[in-house]
């Protein structure tokens, strides 16, 4: 048998790491090309081939949009301590949608250490997991961090599968599996799943199994299970094919704690061949009773093959939940199944005012420090559709008598893990007490809220649209926003649009039933007026000047420049060199508008600026030319390389596909910029 590991050590450990000074950004976008070097203006085509010049400390940064493409980690360097090796989703959260080749898992972290993934929209290929990690037949995976990614709806197997690694973090992910498990640790040592919201699944939401020990599974919404498998929700133990088959047990001092399970017809946990499994202010709803099965199983592993046996299972300081008033046994055991050292009390139970069963392995009635009566919980039987929302209906209120200070808690005294924070983060204990559940109460009377916000960008060129978030605390209900230009808004997080330039005064008022705080940020929001410039003299490069000059480009007015192309290398091309004398100093935007059209047939487009930093001519943008007006309006990024002496140079090519002569007309080049 294992020796046993502290599980809090897991807590710890690893509250992130800082990246490299000298840390690269390597840019991947969906017309790029893998023979770029990966700069944000020649970006990379594939995380493949950006994976496989990153080293230590750099940044994969993924331009939004669809990928149909894999990452298999195996390419490339690991990180390092100081310096993980992240790939992330550059223009925010889930703007970037990867869908996995169908000869792959669609992520894959095998045998790579101190590497992140974050913001992805992730949806499966044609293996088994669209995140997936597994040794590479000599070295363990480890430090591997999955953060705020949304990963659905594979053809097969789980969502996520963490194998034979440690210290695997996934974090404020949503996943969801319709015919299958969600997320598997699989012979994980020290790994943990937090702040998750695993959904509509048939199997099991996330096990700690196949030999992992010291695992931590806290503050998650669970819900929704089908009838699709007879597993639990959750679980301890079990063993896996060609994973710790000759060990005796499955997990090891693993702790399932300040989890909400709601609608889980197969049960809420389950435990098949463990040593120490600690489950512990979970808030349980609605859980077991489909076909006989009660909401804690006490099994026989199926994979397993024959007897099994736990060592240690601690079920304390929970609230089983039932409003419908069926509630099924709670602790089931099988026949076959050995349990050494259970131990259960300080729970919870509601059935909706009909009696407790008192069948099963323990009856209820008879826990010590058990409790009988209704929670009276925020609204249990409301809905939502998202980790917050369904925390938000599971709240403690002051009506929570039956879980406020309830007393002394096994939870946290020897051999029991600690108690450390609530499922919204409050520190435990406080009071008299532990209290049960996945909330703690501070006791006395709720307060009114603490209002407070952040708003995204803070600063650039009207117009401006400014995306407001709501980081009150104490539970508003109500909120009522002033953006500082008259504008106003009653919704918690709100967008607003500023037209005009200036700096501007944001305040919000929270509110709930106890009363109302208001948090005012002075010049919070920085808008600057964008300039248009067009061009004061242009060049000729490539071509013979038909008609016109550069005033010609100054307004889109059907005036044009007409430039005739001439022959370079067996193909026509037209090209001509446009500067804007702007005056300004430096610039923090640059966008380009060029319109024009060729007199007969279709040419390619390509519009440069000139980097004064490189001396050299960047493509920004590409476009197709026809008989009739077209245009590219490009933001040009690191704008500040761009411009000298208060000239932004800009050039213009058409053609270079072909032999057929053509002229290229223009009526419009200019630039819009802010200093």
């Amino acid at each position: 048998m294992r020796v046993s590991r502290v599980v809090t050590v897991v807590l710890l450990l690893l509250a992130g790491a800082s990246t490299s000074a000298f840390a690269t950004d390597i840019f991947v976008a969906t017309n790029g090309n893998d023979a770029n070097p990966g700069t944000i203006t020649q970006p990379k085509a594939t995380l493949r081939a950006a994976a496989g010049i990153a080293q230590p400390g750099d940044n994969i940064q993924v331009r939004a949009g669809l990928y149909n493409q894999h990452l298999y980690w195996d390419l490339g360097a690991n990180g390092t301590p100081g310096a993980y090796i992240s790939v992330q989703a550059y223009d925010g959260d889930l703007t970037v949608q990867l869908v996995g080749e169908n000869k792959s898992d669609t992520i894959c972290f095998h045998g790579k250490q101190y590497c992140k993934l974050i913001g992805f929209d992730i949806t499966g290929g044609g293996g088994t997991a669209p995140v997936h990690s597994d040794n590479n037949g000599t070295v363990r995976p480890s430090h591997i961090y999955v953060q705020r990614c949304y990963v659905h709806d594979p053809p097969r197997g789980e969502d996520c599968t963490h194998m034979n690694g440690e210290y695997i973090f996934t974090e404020n992910c949503e996943a969801c599996r319709p015919n299958d498990h969600v997320l598997d640790y699989v012979n994980v040592d020290y790994g943990a799943v937090r702040n998750c919201y695993l959904h509509d699944f048939d199997d099991n939401a996330t096990y700690a199994k196949g030999g992992s020990d010291s695992c931590v599974f806290e503050n998650n919404v669970i819900s929704n299970q089908g009838t699709g498998s007879d597993n639990p929700a959750v679980g301890f133990g079990q063993q896996t094919t060609g994973v710790e088959q000759t060990d005796t047990h499955q997990s090891y001092n693993c702790v399932f704690r300040n989890n909400i399970i709601r609608n889980c017809p197969n049960g809420a946990v389950g435990t098949y061949d463990c040593y120490h499994g600690y489950f512990y202010n979970n808030t349980i709803y609605n859980c077991g009773g489909y076909n006989g099965r009660g909401i804690v199983h006490l099994r026989t592993s199926t994979d397993w093959g024959g007897a099994a046996t736990d060592d240690g299972v601690y079920i304390f300081n929970n609230v089983f939940l039932d409003t419908a008033g069926d509630m099924g046994s709670v602790y089931v055991k099988q026949s076959s199944h050995v349990v050494n050292d259970f131990a259960s009390g300080n729970n919870n139970y509601y059935n909706n005012g009909n009696p407790i069963p008192s069948t099963g392995y323990v009856d209820p009635n008879l826990e010590a420090g058990a409790t009988f009566g209704n929670p009276n919980l925020a609204n249990p039987n409301g809905s939502a559709t998202t980790w917050q929302g369904w925390v938000d209906c599971y709240r403690i209120t002051a009506a929570s008598t039956a879980l406020i200070d309830h007393g002394a808690s096994s939870a946290g005294n020897t051999p029991f893990p600690a108690v450390i924070n609530d499922i919204d983060g409050s520190t435990r204990p406080q009071g008299a007490g532990y209290d049960i559940g996945a909330f703690e109460y501070g006791g006395g009377a709720p307060a009114p809220p603490v209002a407070n916000f952040t708003g995204t960008p803070t600063s650039g060129a009207a117009p401006l649209t400014v995306a407001f978030t709501d980081t009150s605390s104490g539970n508003p209900t109500s909120w009522s926003w002033t953006f500082g230009d008259g504008g106003s808004s009653t919704a918690q997080s709100p967008s607003h649009v500023y037209n005009s330039a200036g700096s501007y005064t944001v305040a919000l008022t929270a509110t709930n039933a106890q009363g109302s705080n208001t948090n005012t940020k002075p010049n919070y929001i920085t808008v600057v007026q964008a300039q248009d410039y067009t061009c004061a003299s242009l060049t000729v490069n490539t071509g013979t000047l038909k008609s016109g000059d550069h005033t010609s480009v100054h307004t889109s007015d059907n005036v044009y420049l007409v430039i005739g192309s001439a022959k370079v290398s067996n193909k026509q091309t037209a090209q001509v060199s446009y500067t804007m004398n702007t005056g300004l100093g430096s610039l923090s935007l640059l966008t380009v508008t060029v319109e024009g059209k060729v007199s007969a047939g279709t040419q390619p487009l390509t519009v440069y600026a000139y980097n004064y930093s490189t001396s050299t001519w960047t493509s920004i943008a590409t476009g197709t030319l026809t008989t009739t007006d077209s245009s590219v309006n490009p933001t040009v990024f690191n704008p500040s390389q761009y411009i000298s002496g208060g000239a932004v140079q800009i050039r213009v090519k058409a053609g270079g596909t072909g032999s057929t002569a053509f002229d290229h007309s223009t009526d419009l080049v200019k630039i819009t910029a802010v200093p």
